[in-house]
């Protein structure tokens, strides 16, 4: 399986959203998606920018072109974490933590931002 498959594929797993709503997302078809999930063919410059938005990662990611799938965001979130004493960054993860609790508790899903 070609790279550029393999890590769409893996973002698509990470993602936990179906792929109804990574059509929804990016407008891109059900069978276009479904296309590209299965390796028949790797989406147009358009498609993929959209994808790498709501997967949470690079273009140059998906292509193949490097290790780093970060976006720009979490590098920034990334760097200003580093920055608190521990303390703070306990804080921090212990409320992403309830966080990601309520939202698995949340029988309607996940809230539109």
């Amino acid at each position: 399986m070609d790279i550029r498959t393999q890590r769409l594929l893996k973002k698509f797993k990470e993602s936990k959203l179906s792929q109804t709503e990574i059509c929804e997302k990016t407008g891109i078809t059900k069978g276009a998606l479904s296309s590209y999930l299965k390796g028949r063919y790797f989406p147009k410059q358009q498609a993929l920018d959209k994808l790498a938005e709501v997967l949470e990662t690079t273009v140059d990611y998906l292509m193949g072109n490097n290790e780093e799938e970060f976006t720009p965001k979490f590098k920034i979130l990334a760097r200003n974490f580093e920055k608190l004493d521990e303390k703070n960054k306990n804080t921090i993860l212990k409320m992403i933590e309830v966080m990601i609790e309520e939202e698995d508790d949340n029988p309607y899903g996940k809230e539109e931002k």
